[in-house]
């Protein structure tokens, strides 16, 4: 697995940046990536067009799926 942050692109949408300054692409629904909350890898986030970016396996308030520099890893 990859790690970086989340970053908004104004192309694709969601975006990965990793330390090189390198991106992922875009994140599309389906995409799965993990988050790191509180100095682990506790959860996963989602995206799909009905509700947008969301968490699954942990109890994150929603709004922290928009915050940009959300450290990752897919």
């Amino acid at each position: 697995m990859k790690e970086g942050k989340l970053f908004l692109d104004s192309i694709t949408g969601r975006d990965i940046r990793y330390p090189d300054y390198s991106e992922y692409g875009g994140l599309h629904c389906g995409n799965v990536i993990d988050i790191m909350v509180d100095g682990k890898w506790k959860a996963r986030i989602e995206y799909n067009d009905a509700s947008g970016w969301y968490f699954i396996g942990c109890d994150i308030p929603p709004e922290l799926a928009a915050l940009r520099g959300l450290p990752v890893r897919i």
